[in-house]
């Protein structure tokens, strides 16, 4: 037809178009009006196939959301199509792999974007995408990772920065915090927080065990080597510190202590014992703990049971008042009574009775003259010296230098 131009093709199923494919050349081409002109095919189009899904944006395709679904709405109308940051009806919304849904993400002036489906859209990298480097490690709960255990004992991202290794929480699904560590172990960084000694870096979320070095944490009193996790030991400028919770704080040694020897055993109430008294024996709960020590009446769990010689098994009794009940041990035992005798400090009192006296009935001896007698058994100062006065007696003698016993004691 003199004067007739095809101009730009339109689609094969407007204005009477009724386009197909021709065999020969490929193309689409109208078959009844403006038979021969170039057509763009469509669904319906007799020997057309949308086939695999292109970006909305190319190829004339002009896609848009219908339906629940992005299809061409020019070229190739009805066939799905990818949508892209400018497609009509479409949002970027949560950021996806880079790798996935024929994203095909790569690194665009500083941002990582999707260059196929979803073109403009930022996504989040992984170790295939291109110009992606994973970096230092991070946790794996935190900017989309999800990491996870991969069973080799390795944590990687399955999310954003996939492929990349990161560092297990107590979110991390396969991860277990295991037993307590040091804060400062590992890279754990602990600090204190609502739930006590948490990591905060490494292990995220996992508890762990103070240090002198943790922030929010004060030694306090030194407790004992032994107990909490401490793990104590001597160190070099010979004080004791613990090892593992509490790390750098003074600790108390106790038997079970690196470096440190019980020593001769002391009262339970000495030095911070704390002694408690079980199964037959007594030692230290608190300082020195573990080592054995001296038992008192004021040990808990112990009976003082029946009174014994004062100058038996260590006792080392003492009287402290007239009365010989009074009499009590001062070193094994201390506190419980005991039996005195003429050699119990006390006993005897501090001056020198007359051997006539009603508790003495006392018996003249050659000593100092004659002067000198002992108290008789059964008296209440049995054994003790006192001072001759009867028949014969020579004139009175001072008794200087004589050893009374107990007296001065």
């Amino acid at each position: 037809m003199s004067g007739f131009s095809c101009g730009s093709p339109q689609r094969c199923d407007l204005n009477r178009c009724e386009g197909a494919r021709n065999s020969t050349s490929g193309q689409y081409t109208c078959q009844n009006a403006y038979r021969g002109c170039v057509c763009l095919p469509v669904v319906g189009s007799p020997g057309f196939s949308c086939g695999s899904p292109q970006r909305c944006n190319l190829n004339d395709c002009q896609g848009s959301l219908e339906d629940g679904d992005f299809v061409c709405q020019k070229a190739f109308k009805g066939c799905e199509c990818l949508p892209v940051k400018d497609t009509h009806g479409f949002s970027c919304a949560k950021k996806q792999r880079c790798d996935i849904n024929k994203c095909d993400g790569q690194r665009v002036n500083g941002v990582y974007q999707c260059t196929n489906a979803y073109a403009g859209c930022e996504c989040n990298p992984t170790t295939a995408t291109p110009g992606f480097s994973c970096g230092t490690a991070q946790r794996c709960d935190i900017n989309d990772c999800d990491g996870s255990s991969d069973g080799n004992g390795k944590y990687t991202c399955k999310n954003a920065f996939r492929g990349c290794t990161c560092l297990p929480t107590i979110n991390s699904p396969g991860f277990s915090c295991g037993k307590p560590q040091p804060c400062s172990n590992g890279g754990c960084g602990g600090a204190k927080d609502g739930n006590g000694y948490t990591c905060r870096e490494n292990y995220w979320g996992c508890p762990c065990l103070p240090t002198i070095n943790t922030p929010g944490f004060s030694c306090g009193t030194p407790q004992s080597c032994d107990i909490r996790d401490c793990d104590g030991a001597k160190e070099g400028d010979g004080q004791y510190r613990c090892q593992t919770a509490f790390k750098g704080c003074t600790c108390s040694p106790g038997i079970n202590t690196s470096g440190f020897s019980c020593g001769t055993a002391k009262s339970c109430e000495d030095g911070g014992c704390g002694g408690v008294f079980a199964d037959g024996q007594a030692t230290c709960q608190d300082r020195y703990f573990g080592c054995r020590c001296l038992p008192s009446a004021s040990t808990p769990g112990y009976s003082c049971g029946p009174p014994t010689g004062c100058w038996q098994a260590n006792c080392e009794g003492r009287m402290t008042g007239n009365d010989i009940g009074s009499a009590k041990c001062t070193n094994v035992r201390k506190g419980c009574r005991c039996y005195p005798d003429s050699s119990t400090p006390g006993y005897c009192g501090s001056t020198v009775r007359t051997c006539d006296d009603s508790e003495c009935k006392g018996t003249r001896t050659a000593q100092a003259g004659g002067t000198v007698g002992i108290c008789t058994s059964g008296t209440r100062f049995s054994g003790c010296y006192c001072k001759w006065t009867g028949p014969q007696n020579c004139p009175e003698v001072v008794a200087v230098g004589i050893h009374r016993m107990g007296v001065g004691k």
